[in-house]
């Protein structure tokens, strides 16, 4: 790690290693698939427990709580809460991302969380609930897989995926380097199949993190999806991005290159774009791919220092297979014309 950085940099709260036989526990933070979708539920909770090789706890209820609700949001906070006081839960997983994972926010206990810290790993919208444990305790929280979209697949995760997940859980030191998967797919595919589609079975397309900008730059990783961060502007759940490598997806109608473009702005109006040290864009297909001649010009217009460099189509958020990053380490990105690769640093 830079030397300089070091002495800046306000060391965070490591969970332990996740070690097998250890337990995971599924919180349902927003959206009610884990109700409405149960043998996906129940395909990914035997993957999961066969990758952990420990058991897994997860409890829904009959009916969701609406029409896009798994749970109320204070049931979704105790639930967080009771996986928290569990000295045999040591991972938490969120079943599917979902709108509004930022109602439960302030229904959360945080002396609790702060009292036995725990892997967390989400995305999309969920990164509301990883920004704030990362902003109200300064743990180190997980941007990557989810249960349902990747082990509730009928095959599981792809093998990238799941080894930077374990990597991600597992590793007590030392660094580690992530470079591109070698292919990729379009996850977008039905759940109610009969026999069901996997991911696994899908066209294949080569993989390649452009650099709009190439460089070198160290930072704290931080990120999530737009809308969601901007959806936490002005409370107190989003930590600080100065000094950061941030990572950023986007999915539907979000990646609408004029919207993508809007909430950009809004987060550089608010100040928190102003000390960022690089931009990584996980791959989307509606962003990244079929828009990508704008969302070229729409990064580099928001992020216009020479010092930044931007890279786009990186393997996390909606796409597959995806990497695993750790929110509250610090990471080295490299990227050029030929060659582009993040190396984690643990604390």
């Amino acid at each position: 790690m830079n030397e300089s950085f070091r002495t800046s940099f306000r060391r965070p709260v490591v969970p332990a290693p996740w070690r097998r036989g250890m337990k995971a526990g599924i919180v349902n933070p927003s959206g009610n698939a884990a109700v409405i979708h149960g043998n996906r539920l129940s395909t990914g909770i035997l993957h999961l427990a066969e990758d952990l090789g420990g058991g897994v706890l997860c409890t829904v209820p009959d009916q969701p709580f609406n029409s896009y609700r798994a749970l109320s949001p204070q049931a979704a906070a105790n639930e967080l809460h009771g996986y928290f006081k569990r000295a045999d839960v040591a991972l938490i997983l969120c079943s599917i991302g979902g709108f509004t994972t930022n109602a439960v926010l302030k229904y959360i206990d945080w002396d609790i969380l702060r009292a036995s810290p725990k892997h967390i790993c989400g995305y999309s919208d969920a990164t509301a609930l990883l920004l704030a444990i990362k902003a109200m305790t300064n743990q180190v929280v997980l941007m990557g897989p989810a249960l349902m979209p990747q082990w509730g697949d009928p095959r599981g995760p792809m093998p990238f995926t799941r080894q930077s997940f374990m990597n991600a859980i597992t590793l007590s030191g030392g660094s580690w380097l992530s470079r591109p998967s070698s292919e990729w797919v379009d996850p977008r595919i039905p759940w109610d199949g009969n026999p069901p589609e996997s991911i696994h079975e899908l066209i294949k397309r080569p993989t390649s993190w452009r650099a709009l900008r190439s460089g070198t730059a160290t930072g704290q990783l931080v990120g999530g999806n737009v809308e969601t961060l901007n959806m936490l502007i002005g409370t107190p759940y989003l930590p600080s991005f100065r000094q950061s490598l941030l990572f950023l997806e986007a999915t539907g109608a979000e990646a609408h290159p004029p919207r993508f473009h809007r909430a950009l702005v809004h987060m550089r109006d608010a100040g928190l774009l102003d000390d960022v040290r690089a931009v990584l864009l996980g791959r989307s297909p509606e962003l990244t791919v079929d828009g990508v001649d704008l969302v070229e010009s729409i990064l580099l217009d928001v992020f216009p220092s020479q010092d930044v460099p931007v890279v786009i189509d990186v393997d996390f958020g909606h796409t597959e297979p995806a990497l695993t990053i750790p929110f509250g380490l610090v990471g080295t990105i490299t990227c050029g014309k030929n060659r582009s690769e993040l190396m984690i640093h643990a604390v």
